[in-house]
């Protein structure tokens, strides 16, 4: 019998039998690509509201970001030259956590590793290695940027490489929003017979006064020289 003269039973030509069988292939595609996607979904993990990456660090792939603050001026100790120095300025505390940090199957990166991550990154920019712990736990850096911005970052690692934080300071000084008016001295004077300045501060060791209070020494002069 020839081919062309052949009928399937059940009355479903050869050709609707093709199209069937492929009609049937893409749904089973799409339901596997639809249930892919719903996977990736449920796997990652999304940033807590209102946080973002440091602005000179990217972060390391599959972490979401856990926990976030940022407020205008916070001081940070760090590991220098052999002791602990205290750095102020723009203070980022940044969170990160591993998209699978449930599984235990999962193979996360090791402390060092992390470290040496933001350490490479850090010294391809001119930075350097402050300081890090014989046992990976943390690390300190600090580089500047093109404008002269020095910037300070320790990177705290959890065990096992689930989470880890940066704690940045971008260091500059203090903005004085509080500034004794030389009438408001004047008049103290007049009534008391005596005023006590607050926040006057010298650099340690040295008899050079800090640049962030000039304008309250502006003030003193001012009345003095009347």
């Amino acid at each position: 019998m020839a081919i062309s003269e052949w009928q399937p039973r059940y009355g479903i030509s050869l050709k609707a039998h093709d199209e069937l069988c492929n009609e049937l292939t893409m749904k089973k595609y799409y339901i596997l690509v639809l249930a892919l996607v719903a996977l990736s979904n449920v796997t990652a993990q999304k940033d807590i509201e209102n946080s973002k990456d440091y602005r000179f660090l990217d972060r390391l792939p599959e972490y979401f970001i856990r926990t976030y603050s940022e407020v205008e001026f916070d001081s940070h100790e760090f590991h220098y030259n052999g002791k602990k120095q205290n750095k102020e300025g723009r203070k980022f505390i940044i969170e990160y956590r591993q998209d699978k940090w449930k599984n235990k199957d999962y193979e996360f990166p090791t402390r060092l590793q992390i470290l040496r991550n933001y350490a490479y990154a850090i010294e391809k920019e001119g930075g350097s290695i402050l300081f890090e712990r014989y046992n990976d736990e943390h690390g300190f850096y600090s580089f500047k940027t093109s404008d002269g911005k020095e910037i300070w970052i320790q990177v705290k690692t959890a065990i096992m490489g689930k989470s880890h934080k940066l704690i940045v300071i971008d260091k500059a000084n203090m903005r004085q929003d509080i500034v004794i008016d030389a009438e408001l001295i004047k008049n103290a004077i007049a009534l008391e017979g005596k005023i006590a300045i607050y926040g006057i501060y010298f650099d340690t060791g040295k008899a050079i006064i800090k640049g962030r209070i000039k304008t309250c020494i502006d003030s003193n002069s001012r009345i003095l020289a009347k």
